[in-house]
């Protein structure tokens, strides 16, 4: 029994002391994965605390620059980066979600993604989405700064409960504690952390002044013109980071980047951050292949994804018959859901396209092809009339958006392709990873070729919409039906089934 009992002791002692090697273990485990994680904001590079960026144009030209404020936020994670765009912008910037949050934080670490977990709140009804929650009509400040706070690419949908966000990392866990540590430091004025300022509504001297206040560490200026590069280099930004131009070439205030949409052969994504790298080159170098940036996506919106769960319901029972197979009486049958081909004829900044009545002649053919995918116009208040140009069939139909560009994102998000030219249309579509369709010119291939795009799926015209005759235009229209079918056959689309796709 003596015996029996002192083996016993032994076993609980040896148990004992492997529970609490396996904890240390563990502990070490932790501290390791959050060492990793913190490795890519603590790698020795010097980390500015403000930092400017100016990005004010289309829509496409703010999506194309979501990858170089993406790395931004991911290289310098405890930096706030202040956006200088207009309105369009504004809306794109404030649209912006990450499909997993991580706060800048190796994706692998999953002691760090325990941590972010119990910060979720439970409670979907408090869900923040940023354009309800501070939209640009509502904003309290002057006109002269309106501010629009982002959700930082965290997804909206996964609000944070910052008021209890301590008690709930203190009660962590003693293995956790490094992890939840590390989760709660990034949380810090995390809601402040990226911010879109509206410049449509101030003037010159207002937008100096409002730079000049904010003593910017670097400031990213994208688009240097001469007014813009005056106004920068009169602000007290203590580094300019720019592109090279004519008249910034002798001003020792800008670092310039080479970038020339003549002769280069990278995608203005790609030359946006160039200037992302001047910051800090070793660090950019050392860390940027550890950027996913697959993980970029837009808020999900409830009213939008509503909306447009409606309108696909509705051309759905209109285009689709009805199921044959027969159905309990108090059951009532369904259509057949369909695919949706999204269809974008307008572009403001691109002379290259087809003509309207050549999309209404594309449609017609790809709808009496493809008898169980709807094709849809994508159109809005003014547009030039669409009825009249396409052929009465049942499954195309027309999408007349507002002015909400969540709407957009939505009937986007719920497509299985895009067909369009070189507009924000298509940036939107390859940020979300649809498939995409272009009608671009040999420059778009080189400057906007976007960065989940296929080069079999593009049409390229060597001559703009208005340089063609009857036979160039034919011949455009004869390709276009050509490249559809083979990316509509490659992609299996026909055989897809939409309510697989998540609203």
């Amino acid at each position: 029994m003596a015996s029996g009992g002192i083996e016993s002791r032994g076993a609980e002692s040896s148990a004992a002391d492997s529970s609490a090697e396996s904890k240390s273990q563990k502990c070490k485990s932790a501290e390791c994965e959050i060492i990793e994680s913190k490795s890519l904001a603590d790698s020795g590079a010097p980390c500015p605390q403000k930092i400017g960026f100016y990005r004010s144009a289309f829509i496409g030209d703010s999506v194309v620059a979501i990858h170089a404020l993406y790395a931004l936020c991911k290289l310098y994670p405890r930096a706030q980066i202040v956006v200088y765009t207009n309105a369009e912008g504004a809306q794109i910037f404030s649209q912006l979600a990450e499909k997993v949050a991580d706060f800048g934080a190796d994706a692998n670490s999953a002691s760090l993604a325990e941590s972010t977990k119990s910060l979720e709140s439970t409670n979907p009804a408090e869900s923040s989405n940023p354009i309800e929650s501070q939209t640009l009509s509502e904003s309290k400040k002057p006109a002269e700064t309106k501010e629009v706070q982002n959700a930082n690419f965290l997804d909206s949908d996964n609000s944070l409960d910052f008021a209890n966000s301590n008690s709930h990392l203190d009660s962590a866990a003693p293995a956790d504690s490094v992890a939840r540590a590390f989760a709660r430091e990034h949380l810090r004025d995390f809601s402040s952390r990226f911010v879109c300022v509206n410049t449509d509504e101030m003037s010159r001297e207002g937008l100096a002044s409002h730079i000049k206040r904010e003593a910017f560490e670097c400031f990213l200026l994208t688009q240097p013109n001469r007014w813009r590069c005056a106004l920068v280099a009169s602000s007290g930004a203590r580094r300019i980071i720019t592109f090279a131009t004519a008249r910034n070439a002798l001003q020792p205030r800008f670092e310039k980047a080479f970038f020339s949409r003549a002769f280069s052969r990278i995608t203005y994504r790609e030359a946006l951050l160039k200037l992302v790298r001047r910051i800090d080159v070793r660090h950019y170098d050392s860390q940027i292949s550890r950027i996913d940036f697959a993980r970029i996506t837009f808020c999900q919106d409830a009213k939008s994804n509503a909306k447009i769960s409606h309108f696909i319901d509705n051309i759905a029972r209109q285009a689709m018959p009805t199921t044959t197979q027969v159905a309990p009486a108090t059951q009532a049958t369904t259509p057949a859901t369909p695919n949706i081909i999204c269809i974008n004829p307008f572009v403001r900044s691109s002379p290259t396209n087809l003509s309207l009545e050549s999309y209404a002649a594309l449609a017609t053919r790809l709808a009496e092809r493809y008898r169980h995918i709807i094709f849809v116009f994508i159109s809005f208040a003014g547009a030039p009339s669409l009825p009249k140009l396409v052929k009465s069939l049942p499954n195309i139909a027309i999408f007349e958006n507002d002015k909400n560009l969540a709407n957009l994102i939505a009937l986007l998000r719920a497509s299985s392709a895009l067909i369009s030219p070189s507009t924000g249309t298509i940036h939107i579509a390859d940020m979300l990873q649809v498939p995409t369709i272009g009608i671009y010119s040999p420059k778009d291939m080189r400057l906007w070729f976007g960065a989940n795009m296929r080069k079999d799926f593009m049409l390229v015209l060597k001559k703009p919409l208005q340089k063609m005759h009857a036979d160039d235009e034919a011949k455009a229209l004869e390709s276009a039906f050509t490249t559809a079918i083979h990316a509509i056959d490659n992609l299996a689309i026909d055989n897809l089934a939409i309510d697989s796709i998540v609203l």
